[in-house]
């Protein structure tokens, strides 16, 4: 598992939402809920969360039973996958704020790029 669990967590901490997703469900390991349900939980629109959610379900990361719209969402049962999030937790989180610092950064230059005038100023 450590070389599938490298690129789990590279996916994982380049999106705020998977990150947003796994964090509520490492924190909080019993909670059980459906898309819409997860949209207030954490924050994010249906549409962004909704490929996330089958990402992580494809990882490993997430369980799920039934179909949607009514599917219920809930932690792996893997224990050996949670072994690692939570021995990996530091790390995870550190770059998970990593990439979100870049991302901003790269937005703010993106802005002021765009934003100048024809001229150069």
């Amino acid at each position: 598992m450590p070389e599938r669990f490298e690129r789990i967590i590279d996916r994982i901490v380049e999106s705020q939402t998977k990150f947003a997703v796994l964090k509520l469900f490492k924190e909080n390991p019993y909670v059980m809920d459906n898309r819409a349900g997860l949209v207030l939980w954490v924050g994010r629109p249906q549409e962004m969360l909704g490929p996330e959610l089958e990402e992580l379900l494809k990882m490993g990361v997430l369980h799920r039973w039934g179909a949607e719209p009514g599917a219920i969402y809930a932690y792996t049962r893997d224990q050996e996958m949670r072994r690692q999030i939570e021995e990996r937790w530091p790390e995870i989180s550190l770059r998970a704020s990593e990439a979100r610092s870049r991302q901003e950064h790269e937005k703010v230059i993106r802005s002021e790029t765009s934003s100048r005038q024809p001229d150069g100023r």
